[in-house]
């Protein structure tokens, strides 16, 4: 459980040692959306047992060193800060940390110090615009399990995140890859969750075939109109395929293979020469959205 102190609207002297100070068993602190535009209460050093703590949306432009005291911090959410001038040196020395999140922080970049993060299974990036200078420290995080890099303006992946070899979890929604996906997506062959909507794709590389263990895939909001990639029908743990508004007008027969299915969208695609036959194979479907589909009628059988 959260210990809550949110939204504190006076002056964060209310957090005065001679108020919190005697908490010292402290191991979760919530304190998001509180304006400490001074910068953290101080403290907040002096709970040595916090394993969670939660700055987002505290209108923060750095961290003090003194938070070094912290060395049992497992999770850290920084989201919604300006560190337009860099992300603080501090968040390198939380060596235990596991979780970080860092959306919507301005960041220009991260320091090639953060490679001490030997542990760190997620990392949120989201909402900090790179473009194609994704830092490199990065690729030196191989503990990583869950990486999300939602609208971070992205047109490529640098073939260094093929050391990323533990990731389950990848977001890249919101990224324009008009040139297509990279390959190096393939090397993420424990991947079961990846989310690719509003990536203005038109096709997938077939080696994506090396991810054979995925089991919920978000294509919505691509341009498929020459036809569902062949390699989507490959997946063949799937349980939840999003192919929303995909510009699609069929579904290959191929697609019988997808066994597992049990969460199927197909909104907004246009089946005017009616609902496509091999969707009655799939045998395992619980949820069916073919809303604004152009459909006259549904078949019998």
């Amino acid at each position: 459980m959260w210990y809550m102190i949110a939204p504190l609207m006076t002056k964060s002297w209310w957090l005065s040692g001679r108020t919190l100070k005697a908490l010292t068993r402290l191991k979760e602190l919530n304190l998001s959306d509180n304006p400490f535009s001074g910068g953290p209460p101080k403290v907040i050093s002096q709970f040595n047992l916090l394993e969670s703590l939660n700055l987002s949306e505290c209108k923060l432009t750095g961290l003090p060193v003194t938070l070094n005291t912290l060395t049992k911090l497992k999770e850290l959410d920084l989201s919604c800060n300006s560190f337009s001038d860099g992300l603080p040196e501090v968040v390198s020395q939380f060596n235990l940390l596991e979780s970080l999140n860092l959306s919507s922080c301005e960041l220009p970049g991260l320091p090639a110090t953060l490679n001490t993060l030997s542990r760190l299974k997620e990392l949120d990036l989201s909402w900090n615009f790179f473009s194609d200078d994704l830092p490199e420290v990065i690729s030196q995080l191989n503990s990583l399990e869950s990486f999300n890099l939602y609208n971070c303006k992205l047109t490529r992946l640098p073939a260094m995140l093929n050391t990323l070899t533990r990731l389950k979890v990848l977001d890249l929604s919101l990224n324009p890859f008009t040139d297509g996906l990279q390959e190096v997506v393939s090397h993420f062959n424990l991947l079961e969750s990846l989310n690719l909507s509003r990536c203005k794709l038109t096709r997938l590389p077939a080696t994506l075939n090396t991810l054979t263990r995925l089991k919920e895939l978000d294509l919505s909001y691509n341009y498929f109109s020459d036809g569902l990639p062949e390699v989507v029908s490959q997946f063949k743990l799937l349980e939840s395929l999003d192919l929303f508004d995909c510009t699609l007008r069929g579904l290959p027969a191929t697609f019988n293979t997808l066994t597992k299915l049990k969460e199927l969208n197909l909104s907004h695609n246009s089946f005017t020469d009616g609902l496509p036959e091999v969707i009655s194979q799939l045998y395992l479907l619980e949820s069916l959205d073919l809303s604004y589909c152009k459909l006259t009628g549904l078949p019998a059988t």
